[in-house]
This record gives C-alpha cells, sequence and structure tokens, in this order.
C-alpha cells in the first residue's frame, strides 16, 4: 500500500426521497471510510462529490456540481433501454465520469446509488458491481425496507449506514491492495453471499498485517443505535478480536463533524 492512489467517491441518487432520508447518512459514509484508511498516515487521497436532481442543503461546492451541469445531463444519465428496472454497472460508471468532466478523471471510482444495479443470471440482487477499479454499490438490497421489513427510521438509516460502508470499506481495501480473507468480522471478508453478512463486518482484521489499522472499525448497528440523531458520529472504534482484549485496546468513538467543516453549508 505505498502508491498514493486517488479515489473519486460519489453519491449517486436518482429518486429525491432516497436524497432526502439517505443523503446526510451515505455522505458520512464515504467520510468515515476516508478517515479509516488513512488513520495515522496517507494512503489515498479522496475526493467525493454529491450527484442529485435536487442540491443538498448541508452541502456546497465543490462537493456538488453545478446545478445547469446537473441539469443538462441528467436525462442521459438514467437512460436505458426497454423495461428494465436495473441499471447496467458499465453504462452508470461511464455516464458519471462523462457528467463529472476533469473532476472524473481519477484512478479509482466508486459510486454509491439508489438503483438496483444489474446482477448476474439467476441472481435476485447485487450489493456492488463493476470491473478493476470501477465499482457501482447499490443503496436498494440493503435496506430493510427491499426485503418487506418495516424498521423506524432511525434504524433504517443505520442499518443502511453500516451496510453501505462496511461495503465501501471492502471496495477501498481491494483498491489499495488488500487481499480476501476469512474473517467475518473483516471488511475484507471473501464471502458477501447476502446483505446480512454486511452487519458482521465491522473491522479490519489482524490478518492484513497493518499494525495501526488493525482492530479499527466501526460499531454495530445494535451499538450505535443511541447515537442514531448523530449521522457523523462512531468513528474509529477498536473491536477486541480476542476474549482478553484490555480496555487500553479499546478506543472509543469520537464525533467527525468537526473534521469537515469545510463541505458543510455555512
Amino acid at each position: 500500500m505505498q502508491e498514493i492512489r486517488s479515489i473519486l467517491q460519489v453519491v449517486l441518487l436518482r429518486e429525491e426521497s432516497a436524497s432526502r432520508e439517505l443523503g446526510a447518512a451515505l455522505w458520512a459514509t464515504l467520510q468515515e471510510v476516508e478517515l479509516l484508511y488513512n488513520t495515522a498516515e496517507l494512503r489515498a487521497k479522496f475526493d467525493r462529490v454529491y450527484v442529485a436532481k435536487t442540491r443538498p442543503e448541508f452541502l456546497k461546492e465543490p462537493f456538488v456540481l453545478p446545478q445547469a451541469t446537473v441539469n443538462a445531463g441528467w436525462t442521459q444519465l438514467w437512460s436505458k433501454s426497454g423495461q428494465r428496472r436495473t441499471y447496467d454497472t458499465e453504462t452508470l460508471y461511464s455516464r458519471t465520469r462523462q457528467l463529472l468532466g476533469e473532476r472524473g478523471r481519477s484512478d479509482a471510482l466508486m459510486i454509491v446509488t439508489d438503483q438496483e444495479i444489474t446482477p448476474p443470471p439467476r441472481w435476485r440482487y447485487m450489493i456492488w458491481g463493476g470491473s478493476g477499479n470501477e465499482i457501482v454499490i447499490s443503496v436498494a438490497p440493503t435496506d430493510p425496507r427491499y426485503w418487506g421489513i418495516q424498521a423506524e427510521d432511525s434504524v433504517r438509516v443505520l442499518t443502511i449506514k453500516h451496510r453501505i460502508r462496511s461495503a465501501c470499506c471492502s471496495v477501498v481495501g481491494v483498491e489499495l491492495g488488500l487481499e480476501r480473507c476469512q474473517n467475518p468480522r473483516c471488511f475484507l471478508y471473501s464471502s458477501v453471499d447476502s446483505v446480512t453478512t454486511l452487519d458482521e463486518m465491522v473491522c479490519l482484521g489482524p490478518e492484513h498485517k497493518l499494525p495501526k489499522l488493525s482492530g479499527l472499525g466501526f460499531e454495530s448497528v445494535e451499538e450505535s443505535e443511541s447515537e442514531s440523531r448523530n449521522l457523523l458520529v462512531n468513528f474509529a472504534k477498536k473491536v477486541g478480536l480476542v476474549k482478553s482484549a484490555s480496555a487500553k485496546d479499546v478506543q472509543e468513538p469520537r464525533a467527525l463533524g468537526k473534521s469537515f467543516e469545510s463541505e458543510a453549508s455555512a
């Protein structure tokens, strides 16, 4: 992990309801992924942008595109043939890079979208897909409502946030050269065969031999439910991977809000 890669994170939301209900949580998720992997040293240069039909109140340029740019490319971005309800990942990230112009010139592109992406044959859904350094992550199957589960709004948002964060940490870890592992609590766990698997992925495991990151992660939904009204909290908790872990091995969560004051509207 010596080469400093540039990673562009994009929140890409078609539905205004998704932007209104989940936008702030998804944006916080991308911030937390950056903080995790850049703990103690710079491992990647992150940039991020929020793309939605309506500009979110909690962000300002350069973290949102000019509205004229969004309006001009919006129809083409979401056009698809036939009656398919899903989007092809290659088409989606190609159109996103086109919409972003020079901003889209990064080593890696990671898109988080509210739309479903086209799964392989005989699969019901896909959490993320793509090729190489261009990945699209779908919020849709991480939503309890997708499965007919009517959770309280705060729990629903926390559940989606945790699952998307685990997926993002997995994708970014691979982009930075880490290998998949067999630790079901690790972000790099190789067998993500359902959204509930993401619930158990809470930290970076010791098998990756990165002492500065080992055990660093995020609370589960159950642990963080009491903080559900603060979407920029619960970063950087040391997770004890063995029963003998002592109190000094546990780092309490700290607020992220002040770390990103420049991204919030005045």
